[in-house]
């Protein structure tokens, strides 16, 4: 599910299935975060860091993205802990470094 905190350039999805099985939802954090790297690592994508989170570089390209999945509790959730899981928009001038990615006028993401 879209979460209500997705924006333009951050989307931010919040399990239901997941939605009070807090052991369930913290190992999970650990397979999403790796499906995700190694699904764009297979698309060519290089790792320009990794922790608690993952920064990935597209290949011959600035365009980045961090992907991040942690235990929270959504707006929808009544007080029960979920996977969230939030992509952001970043910016990767070179193999090392990703910054915020250049986005003016943010709007809240309506789709």
């Amino acid at each position: 599910m879209l979460g209500s905190d997705s924006t333009n350039f951050t989307h931010v999805y919040e399990s239901k299935t997941l939605l009070g099985h807090e052991q369930a939802a913290k190992k999970a954090q650990v397979e999403v975060l790796d499906y995700y790297v190694k699904r764009l690592q297979e698309l060519g994508w290089s790792v320009v860091s990794l922790g608690d989170g993952a920064e990935l570089k597209a290949p011959d390209s600035d365009v980045g993205i961090r992907v991040y999945a942690y235990l929270g509790i959504p707006p929808w959730g009544a007080d029960r802990g979920t996977l969230v899981l939030q992509l952001s928009a970043k910016r990767c001038p070179d193999e090392n470094h990703c910054e915020p990615a250049r986005i003016y006028d943010v709007e809240p993401y309506n789709g």
